[in-house]
């Protein structure tokens, strides 16, 4: 990786050093310090994949109605062999005086579980605290208000910010080695979206829904079917960031007949839930995440053909 700095493209070079002689980029159109801190952080890794941001083009981003939506694109070659790992972590601030909440990055909160390159992209601010903030419950587990999907060479991450807050959203990628491990990732890999490695590594084909969304109504229910070549157990699972897993239990069931795996599922409410899908051999002691679809209603835009329409 060292040799990535002899000769690097300015245009990858300028988006990770700003040097203080604009000429030095060497750049037709030079970043200005504004432009060059509102850049999304890339390591080199990230240039040599020779993979593309697509959306959003800047590194901090404000919304307004909770949601962000993130893609992410990388060669055919890249991407049958692309492990990803995503991560993100957060904490509820107030607004400080004179300064914008986009500048805001929970720095105290989350440098323990940063690299140093991450910790210097990263401003330092003081931590606030009042009892208002203390009277909100942030939730403890960030990683499943991410749902991430795949379609051919595009990643799309659909986050969800569940409070008022600042959040930094980390996306970690290594190639697969032959036994189909690397050791390179943060933690080991859960399966996220449709297909996904572990459908693969297991002999899960999807039959009926290729994409991680599902469009839904309350007591509709839906029938996910995959192709299996070989025996295996699984277990299946429905969760919602309120409703408890166990109230859910009746709302989701499978079976398997003339290898096929149907899960049947069904949503007790508008809303947003994940269906988490688990399978294990013969030989193995525990299950494995293989994959997990996000299933949607919203009843204040029911209207399913125009919603789908997005993610098309």
């Amino acid at each position: 990786m060292k040799d990535y700095w002899f000769m690097t493209d300015p245009e990858e070079f300028s988006t990770m050093c700003h040097p203080d002689n604009v000429k030095w980029q060497l750049l037709v159109q030079p970043y200005s310090r504004k432009q060059f801190s509102n850049l999304p952080f890339c390591k080199p890794e990230f240039f040599r994949l020779n993979m593309k941001i697509i959306e959003p083009t800047c590194g901090r981003v404000k919304s307004l109605n909770g949601r962000v939506s993130v893609e992410i694109a990388a060669p055919k070659s890249v991407a049958s062999k692309l492990l990803i790992y995503h991560k993100l972590q957060g904490r509820m601030l107030l607004k400080p005086k004179n300064i914008s909440l986009r500048e805001v990055v929970p720095k105290l909160e989350l440098s323990q579980d940063m690299d140093t390159e991450e910790q210097e992209n990263v401003d330092h601010v003081e931590k606030v605290t009042s009892e208002t903030e203390e009277s909100i419950h942030f939730p403890d587990n960030l990683q499943r208000y991410v749902f991430m999907t795949r379609r051919e060479t595009h990643v799309f991450f659909e986050v969800i910010l569940p409070v008022a807050g600042s959040y930094l959203f980390n996306v970690h990628c290594a190639l697969t080695s032959q036994d189909g491990t690397n050791s390179d990732l943060p933690i080991p890999l859960s399966s996220d979206g449709v297909p996904s490695f572990e459908c693969s590594r297991y002999g899960l084909r999807p039959l009926s829904h290729r994409n991680g969304p599902v469009f839904m109504t309350p007591n509709e229910p839906v029938d996910i079917q995959f192709k299996i070549n070989k025996e295996l157990d699984f277990k299946v699972v429905l969760l919602h960031h309120v409703i408890p897993a166990e109230e859910l239990k009746n709302h989701i069931s499978h079976h398997v007949d003339d290898k096929i795996l149907t899960v049947h599922a069904s949503i007790p409410q508008d809303g947003r839930y994940a269906l988490e899908i688990f399978a294990k051999s013969a030989d193995e002691i525990e299950f494995k995440n293989v994959c997990n679809y996000l299933l949607i209603y919203d009843k204040s835009n029911p209207n399913l053909e125009v919603r789908l329409a997005d993610y098309v």
